[in-house]
């Protein structure tokens, strides 16, 4: 459920809200950019305030944050980000998982 919830936040709204804001002051490239760097930015934050502030977690959200929104900004679609933060998120448990039961 949280990947779908975030990304209708931080891509959906936050995303598509910069971008419709800028698109005409400063075109289309520019306010790509400038929303796809916010609504990323906006992310991290909110996911550093939840215990993800080490360099890895910051580098590896960074990453998710600008594919997803990237994927909505090309394709004009949200379900590519969420299936793309769904297998973050599920590649993320298995992990911890796997490195759990080999202690």
């Amino acid at each position: 459920v949280a990947p779908v919830v975030e990304e209708f936040f931080f891509r959906a709204v936050v995303l598509v809200s910069l971008y419709t804001v800028l698109r005409r002051p400063f075109g289309k490239l520019t306010a790509g950019m400038v929303a796809a760097l916010g609504s990323t930015a906006l992310f991290v934050v909110m996911h550093g305030i939840s215990g993800a502030a080490d360099v890895s977690g910051v580098v590896s959200l960074s990453l998710l944050g600008l594919v997803c929104a990237l994927l909505v900004l090309l394709t004009g679609r949200i379900w590519g980000a969420v299936l793309v933060h769904v297998v973050y998120n599920a590649s993320y448990v298995a992990l911890a998982l796997l490195a759990s039961a080999m202690t």
